[in-house]
């Protein structure tokens, strides 16, 4: 399965209207600044912010100043088309996000289920709304080399600012769930059951691994696992490996981009 471009035909093979693929394309590009670009800071350096680069934007390799997701071009057309593709298919659930951010991927999966007309499925994001948790090293000792949390400051984003940004959106309403608090204590006490399509963004091996631990087994046949940072950082590739090996899991992983992965259970 390809993802999305502006002259995609995937759009006719899934049965998509010209018109929600004009609206979904618009929206993502608003996500993303790529219309109206902001700065970017480099290399974890979020004091000092350098020119927008759009070929950086395009493959998610720089930290944002103002766009409502850093995840790039090429990962939110995943994103649609994996959620377009359940849709199409009938696959049964809701799409549910763990670690939202300043909340662009969620505003898409919100989009998509008003750009074709579905009035059942929801939304879950689940986030901190503070940024990462310190390393438990004593857990999940593969956590051990990751300093991400000192950066909470920049990637800790409140629940009200990202509610402003689904409202700004036109998307803030009673179908998207947000559920406040560390992994470790929501995620096991999750109100959700089915899920068609799982996206992970929670950076480290806990936050990976308790996701997958304890909502894999809500994805329904022909959903989708979307893992964000496989590429980007040990910890949460060493969680997908293991999880995937425990469970014997033996549908293949799709690239991307450099650091996202995919695949269809």
């Amino acid at each position: 399965m390809g993802t999305f471009t502006n002259t995609s035909p995937s759009t006719t093979r899934l049965g998509i209207p010209g018109a929600a693929h004009l609206y979904l394309r618009l929206l993502k590009r608003c996500l993303v600044r790529d219309l109206f670009p902001d700065q970017r800071y480099d290399s974890g350096d979020v004091e000092h912010p350098v020119a927008y680069s759009r070929e950086l934007r395009q493959e998610g390799k720089d930290w944002p100043t103002e766009a409502e997701t850093m995840v790039g071009m090429k990962r939110l057309d995943n994103l649609q088309e994996c959620c377009l593709t359940t849709l199409v298919d009938s696959v049964a659930g809701d799409f549910v996000e763990t670690g939202v951010w300043r909340g662009g991927c969620g505003i898409l999966m919100r989009a998509i289920l008003d750009a074709c007309g579905d009035d059942q499925r929801r939304v879950w994001l689940f986030d901190s709304f503070e940024g990462l948790p310190r390393p438990d090293f004593q857990s999940f000792p593969k956590d051990r080399d990751d300093s991400l949390w000192t950066f909470s400051a920049y990637l800790g984003v409140s629940l009200s600012q990202v509610k402003d940004n689904f409202r700004r959106y036109e998307l803030l309403d009673e179908r998207t769930h947000f559920v406040k608090g560390w992994f470790r204590d929501t995620i096991p006490f999750a109100d959700v059951d089915a899920i068609s399509v799982l996206r992970l963004d929670g950076d480290m091996y806990e936050s990976t691994w308790i996701v997958l631990n304890h909502l894999y087994p809500k994805l329904q046949a022909g959903g989708f696992v979307i893992i964000d940072d496989y590429g980007a950082i040990p910890g949460c590739k060493a969680a997908v490996d293991d999880f995937r090996e425990r469970y014997a899991i033996r549908s293949p992983t799709v690239a991307v981009d450099w650091t996202g992965i995919y695949w269809r259970v």
